[in-house]
């Protein structure tokens, strides 16, 4: 019988016994194989960071190879070694310092993002990827977070901006041409001194067709125009020669035109209408190439090209009149040709008849604008009023012939 107040335990079944047993012998073999192997390592060296061989696995089928259990693999922390091949790390120890982290300090302090940094290092090397470097460059152009990290340390002082400048410098053709990296060089050119400007227009000599045909290169091209001496962009005029007349009808190459006549020397200007003034009157028509003919009678300076050019547009003034982007340019040369000149033009719009009469340059759509202009001539006026006047019922009957009426004052046929 069970004495009274004790509680047996239940029998433990002969398999649990058996697991219990072998746990234990387990336990035991893995820690004589932790100690075995600590022993081997402290005396072959292989304890001491960044010495010794890597360990090699024994071979299946040798004297020395042990298998260890699972749960000795999970309970033996294997060394941590720098150049080992064999062993996957999870993590630095502590009191040593990344190469990353010290690439990501040097990035830092000199303004060159780390990434760009890692990659451009690589790229140096040359060994596997020849055209990494450009590679890189390209990418960066394409980066509006790190393209606008640049351009806030140009825009800083002393040693920041400096160290942004000399490493954007040996790229600066391929950022030039990107879509964000063109602003790190305009700002550069912006920011810089005069032998920052000359550092720059180095690294862009031989390139100025490939950048004035280029959606973002023709506004690096444009800032150094506009920053550079007169002097000091001859470079530019030298590389354009001979194809004004093409750079003119360019979409992106007019604009460099633009510039060049409002910054260039007298000679360099003359350089560019001479080559243009064959072409004066296709180039008034011309979608782009009338922006250049507008600045050539607002900043040209000569009369003499003036003249040239209304010689070559007097005989269809006033279809040019009523062309969409001719009638620009005539409106450009009745405010900055001097009197004889105007004189000249208005006289051409007061002699055509039928179609092409000054009530029908006024009743189409950009010929009113050119009307409204002559409002402003003081020598013709009084022909003009009359000529106008005539023809108030067909001006009265048309909505841009009312933009003609209301600007001479005509407001009583209302």
């Amino acid at each position: 019988m069970q004495p009274a107040g004790m509680v047996l335990c239940p029998a433990v079944p002969e398999c649990a016994q058996q697991v219990t047993s072998v746990n234990v012998e387990s336990e035991e073999k893995a820690s004589a194989t932790q100690a075995q192997t600590s022993s081997k390592k402290r005396q072959n060296g292989g304890g001491q960071r960044g010495k010794g061989k890597s360990p090699v696995p024994s071979q299946p089928g040798s004297s020395n190879s042990a298998s260890p259990t699972a749960s000795q693999a999970s309970s033996v922390m294997l060394p941590s070694f720098a150049n080992s091949s064999n062993h996957q790390l999870t993590s630095e120890p502590q009191h040593v310092k990344p190469a990353a982290q010290k690439s990501r300090k040097k990035s830092r302090r000199q303004g060159v993002p780390t990434e760009y940094l890692s990659k451009g290092s690589e790229a140096n090397s040359g060994k596997h990827c020849p055209n990494a470097k450009c590679d890189v460059v390209t990418e960066l152009g394409q980066d509006p977070e790190h393209c606008n990290q640049i351009i806030a340390q140009l825009g800083k002082q002393g040693f920041v901006a400096r160290s942004a400048f000399a490493s954007i410098l040996p790229a600066t053709s391929t950022l030039a041409g990107s879509k964000y990296g063109c602003r790190v060089i305009q700002k550069a050119i912006e920011e810089g001194s005069a032998d920052d400007h000359i550092l720059i227009a180095k690294e862009l000599k031989g390139k100025v067709t490939d950048l004035y045909r280029s959606p973002n290169g023709n506004y690096v091209v444009a800032k150094l125009i506009e920053k550079m001496p007169a002097k000091s962009i001859s470079w530019i005029l030298a590389e354009l020669k001979g194809s004004m007349v093409n750079v003119a009808r360019h979409q992106y190459g007019c604009r460099l035109l633009e510039r060049l006549l409002e910054h260039g020397s007298s000679e360099q200007v003359a350089d560019i209408v001479e080559e243009l003034l064959p072409d004066a009157e296709p180039l008034c028509r011309h979608p782009f190439g009338n922006f250049v003919m507008q600045h050539i009678f607002e900043h040209g300076g000569s009369l003499a090209w003036q003249s040239q050019i209304v010689e070559q547009i007097v005989s269809v003034l006033p279809h040019l009149a009523k062309h969409r982007t001719a009638s620009h340019v005539v409106q450009k040369a009745l405010q900055f040709c001097d009197e004889a000149m105007q004189y000249k033009l208005v006289s051409a719009l007061l002699n055509a008849e039928g179609e092409d009469s000054l009530v029908e340059v006024g009743c189409s759509r950009y010929g009113s604008f050119v009307v409204e202009e002559l409002a402003g001539i003081q020598a013709c006026s009084q022909r003009v009023c009359e000529i106008l006047e005539a023809g108030l019922p067909r001006l009265a009957e048309n909505q841009y012939g009312k933009r003609a009426i209301g600007k001479f004052g005509f407001t009583s046929v209302f």
